[in-house]
């Protein structure tokens, strides 16, 4: 135990991953030398939940994350069967003279 620079006393501990309560008891001299004791209760929380749902977090941003590259290779695909056919339909019009598209009347 220590003692803050407002004389308030100061206890750290090291405590399970689990929460739990732990009872403190204290005993000490006063500056006028009166001897005091004191038994506390702390409460600890799960520390765990904290990293948990961090770790939560950083899962489901990585999820996202998956789910955008495996859309942006589907859209790659896409983009590829589309440029496939479209050659195939300008090879079809050359070779059979014919107009497979709408196209524009420009009159």
């Amino acid at each position: 135990m220590q003692f803050s620079p407002a004389g308030e006393a100061v206890v750290e501990f090291y405590s399970a991953d689990t929460p739990t309560t732990y009872r403190v008891t204290g005993e000490g001299v006063t500056t006028s030398g009166k001897l005091i004791q004191f038994t506390r209760e702390i409460a600890v929380e799960n520390r765990m939940a904290a990293f948990d749902a961090g770790k939560r977090e950083a899962d489901r941003l990585l999820s996202k994350d998956r789910e955008i590259e495996r859309l942006r290779q589907l859209l790659e695909g896409e983009k590829r069967r589309s440029r496939e056919l479209e050659l195939m339909i300008e090879e079809a019009e050359k070779k059979y003279n014919i107009s497979i598209r709408e196209k524009d009347d420009p009159g």
